[in-house]
């Protein structure tokens, strides 16, 4: 028997005594995702919940659903590395939802990410913003900016139920929460 062979057996018979590659001692990111709505209700919402519950499961994360504002008292936040507005609409806490359409224009506030040309869709005006211009010709969707020690990423993207299931979309999601909770 030849020593390479030795050693390749001694692999196998070892493999099963071993951890496996996924890391078990990080200690998993805990993620609040909220998705109480007022008036309109997107239906991406329970595809976008299903999303997050893949990405839980590949990335080490424990998510909770929540709906109800109580759950942004500090000694509630604390429990979380992360949290997400998933599809919120209308008031919502201390966050109000734009759909579509933003009152200004984030960029000079903003590293932004990914934006459209405003000249390649039809832009309606928002009655939320009445006498306010909201067409910027350059619309940004996906932006991130730095606060303090914490981190903000913001996402336009995900109102059609068929991108909760998209892998990329998945992977923009799962890049946007490590990195804004400080794992990356």
């Amino acid at each position: 028997m030849s020593l390479r062979f030795f050693y390749l057996v001694l692999l196998v018979a070892l493999l099963p005594g071993l951890p496996s590659c996924r890391t078990h001692n990080k200690e998993a990111m805990k993620v609040l995702v909220y998705t109480k709505t007022e008036g309109f209700r997107h239906e991406a919402i329970g595809a976008g919940k299903a999303g997050f519950e893949v990405l839980a499961q590949r990335h080490n994360w424990v998510v909770d659903f929540r709906e109800e504002p109580e759950v942004f008292r500090s000694d509630t936040l604390q429990n979380y590395d992360l949290v997400v507005f998933l599809l919120t609409t209308g008031s919502v806490w201390w966050l109000e939802d734009e759909w579509y359409s933003f009152d200004r224009n984030p960029r000079s506030n903003v590293e932004v990410l990914i934006s459209i040309d405003e000249a390649s869709y039809e832009v309606d005006d928002n009655p939320w913003f009445e006498g306010v211009e909201q067409r910027m010709g350059d619309h940004p969707l996906v932006w991130y900016r730095e606060v303090g020690r914490g981190r903000v990423f913001q996402t336009a993207l995900g109102h059609r139920p068929e991108l909760y299931a998209d892998p990329l979309f998945l992977m923009h999601l799962a890049g946007a929460a490590e990195w804004t909770a400080l794992r990356k």
